[in-house]
């Protein structure tokens, strides 16, 4: 009985430390999303909406970072690729990517296939034309992969507030309850 006894005080201890360490520097608390807006880009008439926030909890809302683009926008963009990173180390990237589609998405987790840290990371999506032209869509984008809740979002722009003209709407529902306040 009392090694029983010894697990669970050790497994509750362990959960403790692992449920802090995400969050170490308060970025999460201190409301990220201030610190770096969510875009609204126009290029060749297109709209890209990158949200500042997601939650990867897997509650099936904000689970999971892509780039929103405007409708309409098939036969004008050739190729769209992604990287993530941290301190300048590329954790994650994919090419080949399709706006407004989850399945081309970043999900929160590192090369190790483990969901990272919560906090700040950068982004960069490179978007391709069909005339060849470039440009790069850059930023940070803030992560809750800790399950923390009441994080204040009041500047975050998460990806269900888009208004599907690849712009944002702050009326939009969130869809975080607890999560985000």
């Amino acid at each position: 009985m009392k090694f029983y006894h010894f697990l669970i005080f050790s497994f509750g201890i362990l959960l403790f430390l692992n449920c802090n360490k995400d969050d170490e520097d308060n970025t999460l608390k201190a409301n990220c999303c201030s610190e770096n807006p969510y875009t609204v880009t126009t290029v060749k008439g297109i709209n890209f909406f990158i949200p500042n926030y997601f939650t990867a909890n897997s509650n099936g809302a904000n689970d999971l970072f892509f780039l929103f683009q405007g409708p309409d926008t098939s036969g004008l963009i050739q190729n769209i690729s992604l990287s993530i990173s941290l301190d300048g180390n590329e954790i994650f990237s994919i090419t080949n990517v399709q706006g407004n589609n989850s399945s081309f998405a970043w999900d929160g987790t590192g090369p190790d296939n483990q969901l990272v840290n919560s906090g700040l990371y950068e982004y960069q999506f490179e978007v391709e034309f069909n005339d060849s032209s470039t440009t790069t869509l850059d930023g940070k984008v803030c992560t809750n992969t800790g399950w923390e809740i009441g994080i204040d979002c009041t500047d975050c722009a998460l990806g269900t507030q888009h208004d599907g003209k690849g712009g944002f709407d702050e009326n939009l529902e969130t869809f975080e309850g607890d999560a985000c306040k």
